[in-house]
């Protein structure tokens, strides 16, 4: 474990990332997204 002094269930899980690319995919041609930042709630921003 990279983290263990994290618990599991604070830390992003797959569905958390497949919510965000659902949402991408559901953006008309219009819109055009430069970045995304996800990081798990309560941590440091980089």
């Amino acid at each position: 474990d990279a983290r263990p002094d994290l618990d599991p269930k604070i830390l992003l899980q797959p569905e958390d990332i497949a919510h965000t690319v659902l949402y991408l995919l559901s953006l008309s041609d219009r819109a055009a997204v430069d970045q995304i930042y996800i990081r798990r709630r309560g941590s440091q921003p980089f």
